[in-house]
């Protein structure tokens, strides 16, 4: 006689045991998939948070790259000259003819090719002495007073001459642009003109106070720059001009 498996008849306990059997399959692929999903979660986390690491050490380490320098360029200088020698061609050469003017080298070699922000600060004056009469508005002493020397009301700053003495004679029309704060990035000497290329003098705006800022935009050519102002009769200057170099 046939038994039941054979004729196809399954009996229940087995029936049972199958379904037993398949729900613990399922089960089991429903948990494997459920511990999956928090290992993919868990390893997002880590890859994000990964991320954010070393993008906070890029960032440090520009900051840490990135300098500032601050030095001063004085508008005296005890030696003179004569006006004549100090025009044309002797200020475009790669060197201040002597008694033209006080110079400094910037104490840094800027990258060639690379861009830096320079800030320019204060106003100086190329007279020795004002008189009770004065054209345009001086300011009462420059910020950056030259060592050794009386502070005296300034006139000029990196792009206006914006106030001068006068003794006898009408007031001329002030301010007005002019080129005696040069800089040489090793291709020669030039007069730069500030960002926004600024119609009159800035005066006081800024907000840390400073006295006639300017903003300027050089790309080095891998040598240490010169900045100079311009002047033939230099012993009697007085003011210096501060210079911050930022890349």
């Amino acid at each position: 006689m046939a038994s039941r498996y054979q004729t196809g008849q399954t009996d229940d306990g087995v029936r049972r045991y199958i379904n037993h059997a398949t729900c613990r399959n399922r089960l089991g692929v429903a948990r494997s998939s459920w511990r999956d999903k928090i290992v993919f979660k868990r390893l997002a986390e880590l890859v994000v948070i990964s991320g954010l690491a070393v993008g906070l050490s890029a960032l440090t380490a520009a900051s840490a790259a990135a300098t500032t320098t601050s030095f001063y360029l004085d508008s005296y200088n005890a030696v003179d000259a004569s006006q004549p020698f100090c025009s044309g061609t002797n200020l475009l050469t790669t060197a201040t003819p002597p008694g033209c003017g006080n110079e400094v080298t910037a104490p840094l070699v800027l990258v060639a090719g690379t861009s830096y922000i320079v800030n320019v600060i204060g106003a100086v004056s190329p007279w020795d002495a004002w008189p009770y009469r004065r054209c345009g508005k001086p300011e009462p002493s420059s910020e950056f007073a030259s060592p050794g020397r009386a502070n005296r009301p300034a006139g000029d700053d990196a792009q206006f001459r914006f106030a001068i003495p006068r003794y006898m004679g009408t007031c001329p029309h002030l301010p007005k642009m002019v080129s005696f704060f040069q800089v040489d990035l090793g291709g020669g000497w030039f007069h730069p003109v500030a960002s926004g290329n600024p119609s009159k003098p800035s005066n006081d705006n800024d907000p840390a106070g400073d006295q006639h800022p300017y903003t300027f935009t050089f790309t080095g050519e891998g040598v240490a720059p010169h900045f100079r102002y311009v002047d033939y009769h230099p012993s009697d200057d007085s003011g210096q001009f501060k210079i911050i170099i930022s890349g």
